[in-house]
């Protein structure tokens, strides 16, 4: 899928908002994404989360997904699935991102990060800090929409 095709499908089902907005970052936007929109729909999800995956470099070799909750999870999952790998999240507590759940990343594991939002990229950072310090290798990021620079 294109670009254009892709916005198109995000537009179809009411996620792209136009106006004023202050984004969590704190940076501002007269257009706003709201992923959730796309994800109220699986199927939709599911093709993107193929499309995305097809963007990847064929050699990449990945053994699981990450992604910070609550977006990535809605995300990660569909990429897991299609990639056929096991997916965990992360989630703040005390403010701060941590796998709970005994979510565990085995040393040397290839992990793909999976944020359906990036602005900033710092709950993307967070999780990869996570992987590392668990001794698992960060091989990518994949996002939904990227509206960092």
């Amino acid at each position: 899928m294109k670009q254009e095709e892709i916005l198109k499908e995000f537009e179809e089902v009411g996620a792209v908002r136009h106006g004023h907005f202050k984004l969590t970052s704190g940076r501002h936007s007269d257009t706003y994404i709201q992923c959730a929109r796309v994800q109220e729909h699986p199927d939709l999800t599911l093709k993107l989360a193929r499309e995305a995956i097809a963007k990847l470099p064929d050699d990449l070799d990945v053994d699981m997904i990450a992604s910070p909750a609550m977006g990535g999870i809605l995300w990660g999952f569909p990429v897991a699935l299609a990639m056929g790998k096991k997916m965990i999240f992360a989630e703040r507590k005390d403010g701060k991102m941590v796998f709970r759940r005994n979510f565990e990343v085995p040393k040397g594991a290839r992990v793909l990060i999976c944020e359906d939002v990036v602005t900033t990229g710092g709950s993307v950072k967070e999780v990869c800090d996570l992987v590392e310090q668990a001794g698992g290798n960060v091989v990518a990021v994949c996002s939904m929409i990227d509206r960092g620079n």
